[in-house]
């Protein structure tokens, strides 16, 4: 079977969906559960693996009688989110944090309690090296989803002579059934996404969205 073969660099642009507890979102006019940003400066990954069992028994001689272990599963891949813009807005929608409005009606600040994060959807799009944006040539992004996200936390921080970056934490959960190829048409996957999925990834079939300004509704 035939595969496609690429070398993913750096990452243009990340949208966030606040879902519910189901892991669907909201389409409600006036949610304003969508938020898209190039203000972060990485996202990183780690799988948090369930060892599988061993089964041990030596006989009188102390040699292995029995010597078998079930495999080992994933649980949920852990996610850490650096970012170079301070969004109060972004920190509502990931970790919990209750926005401060101005007079306005304008998120200007945010205050940060007991709570953590409800659930999101979080996507990345990367560069593909050795591709360019000619007319006709393919879309030179890869597209990268983690259906569903939860528990949000923010991370240490320090204020200083330097840059002040905020630091988020999450983990997954599976993908819900209904998840199939995906929340928004443009970005949908090739094939169905299964149930219990924490993350996929292709080529990307539209080009990365604008940034919004402030969040916006799921449409």
């Amino acid at each position: 079977m035939a595969e496609l073969k690429f070398s993913p660099i750096k990452a243009r642009r990340m949208r966030i969906t606040k879902l519910d507890e189901c892991g669907e979102p909201d389409a409600t006019p006036g949610n304003l559960s969508v938020l898209v940003t190039g203000g972060f400066v990485k996202v990183g990954g780690s799988m948090e693996v369930e060892d599988g069992e061993e089964f041990i028994v030596k006989n009188a001689w102390g040699e292995l009688c029995v010597n078998e272990k079930d495999a080992s599963r994933i649980k949920r891949v852990n996610l850490e989110m650096e970012f170079c813009e301070v969004s109060p807005a972004l920190m509502g929608l990931i970790a919990g944090a209750t926005p401060i409005l101005n007079g306005s009606s304008v998120t200007v600040g945010a205050s940060i309690g007991e709570d953590v994060g409800t659930k999101f959807q979080l996507e990345v799009w990367t560069k593909i090296a050795g591709t360019d944006c000619d007319p006709g040539a393919p879309i030179p992004y890869t597209y990268w989803c983690w259906p569903v996200v939860t528990n949000g936390i923010l991370g240490d921080f320090e204020m200083g002579n330097s840059a002040m970056n905020l630091m988020l934490s999450a983990n997954t959960e599976g993908a819900p059934s209904s998840f199939d190829t995906g929340l928004f048409t443009a970005d949908e996957f090739l094939e169905s996404i299964a149930a219990g999925q924490f993350m996929a990834f292709q080529p990307a079939q539209a080009a990365p969205p604008s940034d919004t300004d402030g969040p916006i509704d799921f449409a």
